[in-house]
């Protein structure tokens, strides 16, 4: 917990929160940062705040937090644009920056409606022309949205309209670019069109924050089917000790979960999906990744049963809140009992995206993850 002093100054205490991890210490300091820049008057120092506080409630989940101070800061920035001109605190093109992150992150999420996003999504493109910036990012922010509501048509359009589109100060990075292009092919079923465009950017050597550690994840299925599975496990062994220390990562780990049964070590997927099973119930884990994470410990549980392994405990299940999950708490499941209410989590998510998305969508995703443990598009002997 951050330690407050009453009598600090607001120089001091933005300091402070400079050296904090993203968290609710941070945001502990920023709202006595806020109140104190409110006493004094101080809006650019309320503004750099409440930008950090956007960014902090987006780290541990906090959607209605995350929009009310973004929301907060473009109506600062639209009521007194000369206020954004002379100050070195105001950056009028970070904070236009943070709607390409704001809509697809709340897509995951069914109770934000597609004319929620649309609504942002026209904002973002007016707010970017009023501001003289290029389309391009625009145009990667609608296709990320269209590509997360299973919106085929509106995928084609924008993917043609990006590839057009020269670049510009608000386009993507190059990786996170490529990376994009990739999830469109994947999402056609052109594996070969997906890999290509991942060793490119091995092979260009583009790289970012995110970049290719996430796209190399999503195509580990993909190498496993065209028999590059050295190359997956060496990714996995990469990245795995990142990606379990934070329920921030739990879509990441459903993606090495589904690895690691197409790949044929179901102890080792079973101890994976036994070990971050909790994680469910976090308050960062967005719908989209509880729904991805089920879907791949639905499938985990369906190859340990096919594989005459279905009495096997799985432990952290009856955990007494993961009831929500899985009906109720039992006194103890097995991989076989514990796959039919898992997959009436995981079918009842699915449908509360495709009533927001209008198609089947994320039901269909769903429904070909774990069937692939009935050996569907699953190599000979890798289950």
């Amino acid at each position: 917990m951050a330690d407050l002093n009453q009598d600090e100054s607001i120089e001091s205490l933005m300091n402070r929160v400079y050296q904090l991890p993203w968290g609710r210490d941070m945001l502990q300091l920023l709202e006595q940062v806020i109140a104190l820049a409110i006493e004094s008057g101080d809006k650019a120092v309320e503004f750099e705040a409440k930008s950090l506080v956007t960014s902090c409630a987006l780290e541990i989940g906090d959607n209605d937090l995350m929009l009310s101070s973004f929301t907060w800061c473009m109506g600062l920035y639209e009521s007194d644009r000369q206020l954004f001109t002379f100050s070195k605190r105001l950056n009028t093109n970070a904070l236009l920056w943070r709607y390409k992150w704001i809509v697809p992150y709340l897509d995951r999420y069914p109770s934000f409606s597609l004319q929620q996003a649309e609504d942002l999504l026209s904002d973002m493109e007016s707010h970017y022309k009023r501001a003289g910036l290029g389309r391009s990012g625009v145009i990667s922010t609608r296709l990320k949205h269209a590509l997360h509501v299973g919106d085929d048509a509106a995928t084609s359009y924008w993917h043609s309209a990006l590839i057009e589109i020269p670049r510009d100060s608000h386009s993507d990075c190059q990786a996170c670019y490529i990376a994009l292009l990739a999830d469109v092919a994947r999402s056609r079923g052109d594996t070969e069109e997906a890999l290509r465009l991942l060793d490119e950017m091995r092979t260009k050597n583009l790289r970012c924050r995110e970049e290719p550690r996430t796209a190399q994840n999503l195509a580990l299925v993909d190498l496993v089917l065209v028999g590059r599975i050295d190359e997956a496990k060496r990714h996995v062994a990469r990245t795995y000790g990142t990606y379990r220390l934070t329920p921030k990562y739990i879509s990441r780990l459903a993606e090495h979960l589904e690895f690691w049964v197409v790949a044929g070590n179901l102890t080792r997927a079973k101890q994976l999906m036994s070990d971050h099973l909790a994680w469910l119930t976090d308050r960062i884990t967005s719908d989209s990744a509880r729904l991805e994470f089920l879907a791949s410990t639905c499938l985990t549980l369906r190859a340990l049963d096919l594989a005459d392994r279905g009495n096997q405990v799985i432990e952290p299940a009856a955990r007494p809140e993961l009831a929500s999950y899985f009906e109720a708490a039992a006194p103890k499941y097995s991989a076989a009992s514990l796959f039919e209410p898992a997959l009436a989590a995981a079918e009842t998510l699915a449908r509360a995206f495709d009533q927001r998305n209008g198609n089947t969508f994320r039901s269909d995703r769903l429904a070909k993850i774990w069937r692939r443990a009935d050996g569907v598009g699953v190599p000979e002997g890798t289950r």
